[in-house]
């Protein structure tokens, strides 16, 4: 009897060879998608983890009137946090005779910060009287070290030159805010230029302090207790 069922299973699957094949190929086919999915959005959190880790994404930022103050206060917090000073002001940038709503961020004066490192593309870092623009803004505008960008600031609008293009992590995808998350570079760009810079020729600077914690493991206690110290 199962001798003739084996035949039977035999001759119904060879009858049926072609719907089989498709079964086979389409569960084939959700298999390999599924697991070269699941691999990419894997290497693309190693690839931010990467990123956050060697630019030191700030765990906490705190901004408003009197933050630089804190700055011993937050020194002290859990994680050995790295904490910088910078000013933070959004203005009017003007690129290729094309204006758009933008944000400057300050930065030193021809060194890296120690929060929020850049990733340089092309060219240097800037020092008085020039910028690095931020590299979708760049790509973009097809804009490079020696062309000029300009800011609306205190005596109206300002040059700058471009000493080179930059990533940064909290600009991995350039938004004026998590509430306007669907900025393109045509009406928001980001520009970093030295924090001096940014105090003397732009209005309404806000001051800012970031923080990274050089323990990852208290990374979150760091955040928890830096929102204590906010400021409006």
């Amino acid at each position: 009897m199962s001798r003739v069922l084996r035949r039977k299973l035999r001759r119904d699957v060879w009858r049926e060879r072609w719907r089989f094949a498709a079964i086979a190929a389409i569960i084939a086919i959700g298999v390999a998608v599924f697991v070269a999915a699941n691999d990419a959005n894997r290497n693309l959190d190693q690839s931010f983890d990467r990123a956050y880790a060697a630019q030191r994404l700030p765990d906490a930022i705190v901004s408003g009137p009197g933050a630089a103050g804190l700055r011993d206060t937050v020194a002290k917090l859990p994680g050995r946090p790295l904490v910088d000073v910078r000013h933070q002001a959004d203005v009017g940038i003007r690129v290729n005779q094309h204006a758009l709503y933008g944000r400057a961020v300050g930065m030193p004066n021809s060194r890296q910060p120690s929060v929020s490192l850049l990733d340089l593309r092309t060219g240097a870092l800037p020092h008085f009287g020039q910028l690095v623009i931020e590299q979708h803004l760049a790509d973009h505008y097809h804009i490079g070290p020696g062309d000029t960008v300009e800011l609306l600031g205190r005596r109206g609008w300002q040059p700058f030159t471009v000493a080179g293009s930059a990533l940064s992590t909290e600009y991995l995808w350039p938004a004026r805010s998590p509430q306007e998350i669907l900025s393109t570079p045509e009406d928001f760009g980001v520009v970093f230029l030295p924090d001096e810079e940014i105090r003397s020729a732009l209005s309404q600077a806000s001051e800012q302090i970031t923080v990274y914690a050089r323990d990852r493991s208290a990374a979150i206690a760091l955040t928890a207790d830096g929102g204590g110290h906010a400021t409006a």
